[in-house]
């Protein structure tokens, strides 16, 4: 009687396991041997967040004066220094230049007075501005991040000296939005009938393609040294680069070469060098652009231009 009862208990047991290795609930050997597109999904979400661009947030600087004529990059910016702006006699550009730095110390002295950490301001015409914390690294810091190739004639001035800004490694983006905007005036005086004799003097806009690698080398650094405490979590720095490059770059392709600014043989070669050079350094520099920042430099619109 006993043995009966334990044959027909296993008879029972080899029947339900025969049942449920079989039923469709219990098949594993699918996700074992061909795992679907999702079957990492927390990875795959962690992935497509690192390569989301982040977005840039701004804030609003007030007009100031009343500028006689409008609707130009002169205007914009001349009203909304609060300061009287620098003045026209070293040419309209400068003048942009100067006072979009005066912009910058006042947003960023009016806003960083009860901030925990240092922040910096950049002002981006259309009484809008951004404000980054500045990442706890020395301006020194970004010098080994500029290879040897792409080191332009601003490189000894801005990257090597300047050293009363050297706790403050975000003045490169300062000056990246400086040029930026005199660059944006030049050629919009050009377009406009506006540009002046004074103006071909600090007319170019080869500091937008020196800055753009300057300012990518920068967040190289802080990717490299500070990537969980700032680059990860802090995205302002990123998005905001992501942003100048783009801008830097189309004012670039709309004033190079014009024949009323000012060019020279070291702005090819720096884009050429950017471009296509096969250094170590400088393909790793050009990869960290196209990958976390943005690839307008290397669009084929501005590699037509070393065919020119």
């Amino acid at each position: 009687m006993r043995t009966n009862t334990i044959s027909g208990l296993l008879l029972i047991i080899a029947t339900l396991n025969t049942f449920l290795l079989g039923s469709s609930i219990f098949r594993h050997k699918k996700i074992d041997d061909t795992p679907t597109p999702w079957s990492n999904l927390k990875q795959i979400e962690t992935a497509e967040k690192i390569r989301s661009k982040p977005t840039l947030e701004f804030v609003n600087v007030p007009v100031s004066r009343t500028i006689a004529e409008t609707g130009t990059i002169y205007a914009d910016v001349l009203s909304h220094s609060i300061a009287a702006p620098f003045g026209d006699k070293n040419g309209r550009v400068t003048n942009v230049h100067e006072t979009t730095h005066q912009i910058n110390s006042e947003v960023r002295n009016a806003n960083g007075k009860d901030a925990a950490h240092l922040v910096n301001a950049f002002y981006c015409l259309n009484g809008k501005a951004v404000l980054i914390e500045e990442p706890t690294l020395l301006k020194s810091d970004i010098n080994k991040y500029v290879p040897e190739q792409l080191r332009g004639p601003s490189f000894p001035l801005y990257l090597e000296s300047q050293m009363h800004w050297n706790n403050r490694p975000l003045y490169i983006l300062d000056e990246f939005a400086a040029y930026v905007l005199g660059g944006k005036c030049a050629v919009d005086d050009i377009q406009t009938g506006r540009l002046g004799v004074q103006t071909t003097k600090l007319g170019s806009v080869r500091h937008c393609l020196e800055f753009s690698i300057y300012s990518s080398a920068l967040c190289m650094a802080v990717k490299e040294k500070l990537p969980f405490v700032y680059w990860n979590e802090k995205h302002q720095l990123r998005a905001f680069v992501s942003y100048m490059l783009r801008e830097a770059n189309a004012t670039f392709l709309l004033g190079h070469n014009r024949p009323e600014l000012y060019t020279s043989p070291e702005q090819k070669q720096l884009l050429k060098n950017l471009l296509t050079s096969q250094d170590a350094d400088v393909v790793k520099l050009r990869d960290f652009m196209r990958a976390e920042l943005d690839d307008s430099w290397f669009s084929p619109e501005t590699r037509a231009l070393l065919e020119r």
